[in-house]
């Protein structure tokens, strides 16, 4: 094909109608940020600051964490924000067995975990210049390492129990100890550590 019909044949094929395809539209609304934390102070501002969720990930137990997000709490309020469950969540660990007798079967997966896997050397989990002066000075920051501290030297098996480290039991039971943590912390996202140490797969 040459000349005009080349041209003929190409008008064909390129001068289609363009046609605009329009991007879906996005809702105005976004999802939830959710951010991690450990106590610092300022994570608590820019949450606060910025409408995001704070997540207090804490393997001391919910009666430790309890101190933290009494806290955030109050800085909330300190703040004006109206309170709102869902501006905080929590991680537990929890182990589901068939009775409460039967939940002993986790106990040394759970000293395996609180002694071994979540060993860190003070230098490394809380390196200088990492933690603020404002946090430093926090009582409940303070409080909450010598917490943990202790926690991973000294405790045995009850003590993670009665600490509330970890939820441990029937399903009845571990249903009652949720409610009864979810209740003290205040907050509507509870995430949960199912998996932990050398615990057996099943």
């Amino acid at each position: 094909m040459e000349g005009a019909s080349a041209i003929r044949l190409q008008r064909q094929i390129y001068s289609a109608p363009v046609r605009k395809h329009l991007a879906p539209t996005v809702p105005a609304t976004t999802s939830p940020i959710w951010v991690p934390g450990s106590g610092s102070l300022e994570t608590w501002d820019w949450t606060i600051d910025n409408d995001y969720v704070y997540c207090y990930l804490s393997y001391s137990g919910y009666k430790v964490g309890k101190t933290i997000l009494d806290g955030f709490w109050d800085e909330m309020e300190r703040k004006g924000k109206e309170f709102n469950p869902y501006h905080a969540g929590f991680l537990q660990l929890v182990a589901v067995s068939e009775t409460d007798e039967q939940a002993e079967e986790y106990k040394d997966s759970i000293e395996y975990f609180f002694k071994k896997s979540l060993h860190i050397p003070a230098g490394f989990g809380n390196p200088p210049g990492y933690p603020t002066v404002k946090t430093n000075a926090s009582v409940s920051a303070n409080s909450t390492m010598d917490s943990r501290t202790k926690q991973l030297s000294d405790f045995t098996w009850t003590d993670y129990l009665e600490a509330g480290n970890v939820i441990v039991g029937s399903p009845k039971t571990v249903v009652e100890e949720l409610t009864h943590a979810v209740k003290e912390l205040r907050v509507g996202n509870l995430m949960l550590l199912l998996q932990f140490g050398t615990c057996p797969k099943n």
